[in-house]
């Protein structure tokens, strides 16, 4: 399946980027381009360099990506940490393409690393407070609109009683 990804053109200004040679700089292309959709890459140089068309030095180019990718699963899969914040922002588990990333990640035991973006996670708390005192309003509204009722069908007996009294006081003078 055919994916699109942004890309971002600042890299040939990154000091990091620029000091990498040509293959090296292919193959961290080439994981971006190959990584699933929450920046985990199932870890395979001979792919790689089939793909790319050049020998890869495995320890010289984990030496230099060490600082951009973190080793899972005994390094048999890499994960680009600030892949995810580039590609989605924070991410909605309301959003069909998020929802996939979040399950990915669910997948990977990398949900609580990444907790800061998906959107609910830290949040679910604060949200149900605010429904409950939104069902508090609510009910103190249900209260209130019943007082008012019970307070408006107390003025018109009232006015009822009144209007009776005065009728009864103009009788009697009369």
């Amino acid at each position: 399946m055919s994916k699109k990804r942004f890309t971002e053109t600042a890299k040939w200004e990154d000091n990091w980027f620029m000091e990498l040679s040509a293959t090296e700089k292919l193959f961290y292309m080439y994981i971006l381009d190959r990584c699933n959709n929450c920046g985990v890459w199932e870890v395979n140089f001979k792919l790689a360099e089939f793909m790319i068309g050049m020998k890869l030095n495995q320890k010289e180019i984990l030496n230099k990506f060490k600082d951009r990718i973190k080793i899972l699963e005994d390094g048999q899969k890499w994960l680009i940490p600030k892949f995810i914040s580039f590609q989605y922002g924070q991410l909605n588990p309301k959003c069909k393409p998020h929802l996939a990333v979040i399950k990915l990640l669910e997948k990977h035991n990398l949900t609580t690393v990444f907790k800061h973006l998906i959107k609910g996670i830290d949040t679910l708390k604060e949200e149900e407070k605010y429904i409950d005192k939104e069902i508090e309003k609510d009910k103190k509204k249900d209260i209130d609109i019943r007082d008012i009722k019970i307070l408006n069908s107390k003025i018109d007996m009232l006015g009822r009683i009144a209007d009776n009294n005065e009728k009864a006081f103009k009788n009697l003078k009369n």
